[in-house]
């Protein structure tokens, strides 16, 4: 019976000792599977900004802002305006008059240049609104133009205006300034410029950077604009304008494309074109996005 009793003991250790060994089988599989999912990941190659190179979402470029609780561009409320044509010896009735704010934008990224820039911006403002305080308040039979801020009245023979529209997206900020002016009733001259910030970097583009991207350089494009022009323009004419380009030509990105922007000749206001690098487009402005910048 002792005998017998001993047997049945060992036989139902049998099924315990399986169970345990089975018990110690799936752990070590959940230790291996943690291992390789949790521990192991953290040995995925990085780049130089610390993310992995798996990661496909877009990576976020963090810059250190001017103004902590405001937007990328911010402005600084200045003035209001109300424009009034005057002529005839007197003011014309304008039921939709041009409102002139100065508010100047501010890009707010604390960077050496961008700053640089900001001062530049304000500057244009500063002194168009100076210009316009510069007039006589009173209207006399020269006076084609007064502007009026509910205090005093400023009327001389410009057309002084200043506006700024901005394109914000995922690749670029990009600031446009927009002056206008002339020297007698019904005309005005245009000019444009922009700045061009980097999503990547936050930094602000340079010529060279820009012209980069599009795999051309700045001898190209005024080779390229020349060109253009040589063939659009009588031979006479080209010749007198074509020595304006070369230090008047400036650059940013409108969609896919280069926008080329350029004064033709001294005083002609701004122009523009559009190019892939290697050839020159013709902006066709019945369909040109008025909305890229607002």
């Amino acid at each position: 019976m002792e005998e017998e009793k001993i047997i049945i003991e060992k036989k139902s250790k049998g099924p315990m000792i399986a169970i345990i060994l089975l018990v110690i089988v799936i752990l070590g599989l959940g230790g291996y599977i943690a291992y390789d999912k949790l521990i192991k990941k953290d040995d995925t190659p990085t780049n130089n900004n610390g993310n992995s190179n798996n990661n496909k979402e877009e990576e976020t470029t963090i810059y250190k802002k001017l103004e902590e609780d405001k937007d990328i561009i911010y402005y600084i409320n200045g003035n209001e305006y109300v424009s009034e044509d005057y002529m005839d010896g007197k003011i014309e009735t304008n039921p939709n008059p041009t409102i002139i704010r100065f508010d100047i934008p501010v890009i707010n990224i604390n960077d050496s240049e961008i700053i640089k820039v900001n001062q530049e911006i304000s500057n244009m403002f500063q002194n168009l609104e100076k210009e316009i305080k510069s007039w006589p308040n009173k209207i006399n039979d020269t006076v084609y133009y007064c502007y009026n801020n509910n205090q005093n009245k400023y009327c001389g023979q410009e057309l002084a205006e200043i506006d700024s529209k901005i394109h914000n997206d995922d690749k670029y900020l990009i600031i446009q300034i927009i002056t206008t002016s002339g020297t007698y009733h019904g005309s005005g001259t245009i000019n444009k410029t922009y700045y061009t910030v980097s999503k990547d970097t936050y930094k602000l583009l340079s010529k060279e950077e820009l012209l980069k991207k599009f795999n051309t350089t700045e001898e190209q494009m005024i080779k390229l604009v020349k060109d253009y022009f040589s063939k659009k323009l009588d031979a006479d004419v080209y010749k007198d304008q074509e020595q304006y380009l070369d230090d008047s030509m400036q650059y940013t990105v409108y969609k896919d494309k280069l926008l080329i922007t350029f004064d033709w000749f001294t005083g002609s206001g701004s122009s523009e074109l559009l190019s892939d690098g290697k050839q020159i487009i013709e902006i066709n402005y019945d369909e040109f996005d008025e909305n890229y910048f607002k």
